[in-house]
């Protein structure tokens, strides 16, 4: 396939705005996190975010398949380096390469289904339970091979506008759960110690 560009972000740059029709999508190369959320974004774009993208993967997916608007807006929070191709590039490749339209439709797919739980979560989980839930997702994502503690780069703020909470409600909860040995919390991280406790609050095994 035939990559349209090449760009690098500093911390908080955004990329497009939602509602702006822009034709192309945008891969993350480098080791680095992008924050995306379903409104325009305020100065600090990351601090507003619903969804965070790391290494390889895909965003603006809608706006290239459909040539619309992008539907989310998107800021690296950290320094990013990106790639983009362009509509006008990826639909002939699409149409050479049945493979690839199957995974554009996975893809699409997969993020359905998320979108699908995390309006199921708001709808029927307690608090507790969703911060526990976006915790193990979190804890995923920021794994390395043979961590006991996971420290994953997020604010309270940041965190409570993925579980749709307020931060005086974040700050109570990871209190409680400080306390009991399950979080720690420093300036701008969360310390996961304790994941199958979380598992216990969502009534995982």
């Amino acid at each position: 396939m035939t990559w349209s560009g090449f760009r690098q972000l500093p911390i908080s740059s955004h990329t497009k705005t939602s509602s702006e029709k822009v034709n192309l999508a945008t891969a993350c190369m480098a080791s680095s996190q992008v924050g995306c959320g379903s409104t325009p974004p305020p100065p600090r774009a990351a601090r507003s975010c619903s969804t965070l993208w790391g290494p390889g993967e895909l965003w603006g997916e809608i706006a290239l398949l459909d040539g619309s608007t992008r539907t989310a807006s998107a800021a690296a929070m950290e320094h990013v380096d990106l790639l983009r191709i362009h509509r006008r590039h990826f639909l002939p490749s699409v149409k050479a390469n049945p493979d690839l339209l199957l995974g554009m439709l996975s893809l699409l797919c997969q993020r359905l289904r998320w979108t699908s739980s995390i309006i199921e979560d708001t709808a029927f989980l307690s608090l507790p339970a969703r911060l526990a839930r976006r915790l193990l997702v979190l804890a995923e994502q920021y794994r390395s091979p043979g961590d006991h503690s996971i420290t994953v780069p997020l604010s309270q703020y940041e965190l409570g506008n993925m579980v749709k909470a307020g931060r005086e409600a974040i700050n109570q909860q990871l209190g409680l759960w400080r306390a009991a040995g399950i979080v720690d919390t420093a300036r701008g991280v969360i310390v996961i110690k304790n994941c199958e406790a979380l598992r216990a609050l969502i009534g995982c095994s």
